[in-house]
């Protein structure tokens, strides 16, 4: 059976490019406006441009400029199809930036030149497939990010359709194929971490055998939320558990290359630290016992390993910081409702409870940015961490947490990040935020009288 099922995901992952290709050696249509005269052209060979109206700009009896475009096409099986665009033309050709979307569900919003996508596109297939990335003679071609429903996904890069070079596939059952690409075959492996490999664990002297336990235990959950989200690192997260203040200390000093009195005055209370350039997680010790010590383990290794994740599919800092920060606390619910050590639900209540408790609250748009995101932590005494909690649950319906996952890809793929959360999330960030400041004013009216704590 999961032969028969490669098999089947091997032809569905090649089902887009099967229809592309074809159109390598576009052909030549043009019709005239009914009512105008005005002349347009089409490129095809696999539909019949049957009828097309332009209302804009008219050079020399073709189309010229920016205006709407209405198309309909016939396939070679007789069905017609109608598009509607916003659109640039040029000699009665596309060119430049056009939108058009088709009564049948297929889009596209990129540039063209001459009448081919050309440049930077995003495409989404009638079949639910879509594409973001460079276009070159109305082909994917140069680098780009190919989704395919079932949870397919590639990413590199790509020649006249097909995966050629460099590029990483994640199959819908789980397998990862990264590495060299040629007409669409495989051809070798890059060295990956994955299963085990994602967390390599070590220890300061004076780590107990109950704490290496429990955060061995930390560490198979997690792996098996990496695996599930089908994440892949050129490198194993390094994780290491220090048994004292002192030893968390000197280890931080050591890996940063700083002193430790600096180190000293930065730690405070905190229970770890992430460095994401030394791609390391350093968990104090000295304050863990038997019973508790898995759950803070957990609010710990859970939460910094997602940014650290990330790091790998978001090259340039995230414009959205509440993203970032909610997500990480969400993956962090998620490790420790898999452990049965909390429920996701209840912890969501707790942060709205929270959240009411506060007379007033800073507008959303002010969680976007790093640096005021961390001026309203440390100064504001605000329930940012709360808001962004709760701004990602409400983002991904039904815990689709992978659409998180989704967003850092696109973003990895050169999409512009406002395009990578409608694209990943099916609504505009500057739409949802507005609802967010909504739900929020409301809910500080309906304040708790006794509002519980929360951690």
């Amino acid at each position: 059976m999961k032969k028969i099922f490669s098999i089947f995901l091997l032809i569905l992952a090649n089902l887009f490019w099967a229809g592309t290709n074809s159109r390598i050696w576009a052909g030549e249509q043009w019709t005239a406006d009914p009512e105008t005269g005005c002349q347009i052209a089409w490129f095809s060979d696999i539909s019949t441009l049957v009828w097309a109206s332009w209302t804009g700009p008219v050079v020399n009896g073709k189309a010229q400029g920016q205006g709407a475009l209405t198309l309909v096409v016939r396939d070679k099986s007789g069905k017609e199809k109608k598009g509607e665009a916003e659109a640039g033309m040029k000699e009665g050709k596309l060119d430049g930036i056009v939108s058009i979307k088709w009564s049948d569900g297929e889009s596209y919003d990129g540039s063209y030149k001459a009448g081919l996508k050309e440049g930077k596109g995003f495409y989404k297939g009638a079949n639910g497939i879509t594409y973001y990335g460079d276009w070159e003679r109305d082909q994917p071609s140069g680098v780009g990010v190919m989704q395919w429903p079932g949870g397919i996904a590639y990413r590199g890069e790509l020649r006249n359709g097909v995966r050629e070079g460099k590029g990483v596939m994640i199959w819908g059952d789980g397998r990862v194929s990264d590495g060299q690409w040629k007409d669409n075959k495989f051809l070798e492996t890059e060295k990956q971490y994955t299963g085990s490999s994602y967390l390599r664990l070590t220890y300061t002297p004076g780590v107990t055998t109950a704490i290496r336990e429990n955060t061995q235990r930390v560490a198979n959950i997690l792996t098996e939320l990496f695996i599930k989200y089908k994440l892949t690192l050129d490198e194993p997260i390094t994780v290491i558990v220090t048994s004292s203040m002192q030893s968390y200390i000197k280890s931080i000093a050591s890996i940063s290359n700083v002193s430790e009195d600096m180190v000293a005055k930065q730690a405070g209370d905190s229970l770890g630290v992430s460095l994401p350039d030394q791609r390391t997680i350093i968990v104090r010790g000295g304050n863990f016992s038997q019973v508790t010590g898995i759950r803070e383990l957990h609010d710990v290794i859970a939460h910094e390993s997602f940014h650290q994740i990330i790091k790998k599919f978001s090259k340039v800092r995230t414009a959205y910081s509440w993203i970032e920060e909610g997500s990480a606390e969400y993956f962090r619910l998620t490790a420790l409702e898999e452990a049965k050590l909390d429920r996701i639900d209840a912890r969501i209540s707790l942060a709205e409870r929270n959240i009411r408790s506060f007379p007033s609250l800073p507008d959303t748009r002010r969680l976007v940015d790093y640096m005021d995101f961390q001026r309203l932590r440390l100064e504001g005494n605000f329930p940012i961490y709360n808001m962004s909690l709760v701004m990602v649950s409400r983002l991904i319906s039904n815990r689709d947490f992978g659409k998180v996952i989704s967003f850092y890809r696109l973003i990895d793929s050169g999409m512009p990040q406002d395009k990578a959360f409608h694209v990943a999330f099916g609504k505009h960030a500057s739409v949802f935020m507005d609802e967010m400041n909504a739900w929020f004013k409301a809910s500080s009216r309906s304040r708790p009288r006794n509002p519980r704590p929360f951690r």
